[in-house]
């Protein structure tokens, strides 16, 4: 579910546009804004010996 209707927003707008609710085989993976309470829990830490800190992975932010 978006935030905004891409159909009643001004054209530049529509890159702006982000998604409240996601489904992914029919459990939900992301929620927020008036579906916050839906979320998920959050992924847990990579433990130590995971390269993710040092290298980061695809999509995810940079560390450093």
């Amino acid at each position: 579910m978006l935030d905004r209707d891409y159909f009643e927003v001004a054209e530049p707008v529509i890159a702006e546009i982000t998604s409240d609710l996601t489904f992914t085989g029919g459990e939900i993976v992301h929620a927020k804004g008036a579906f916050a309470e839906h979320a998920p829990p959050p992924l847990p830490e990579p433990p130590d010996w995971s390269p993710v800190p040092a290298f980061g992975a695809p999509g995810a932010p940079a560390h450093g």
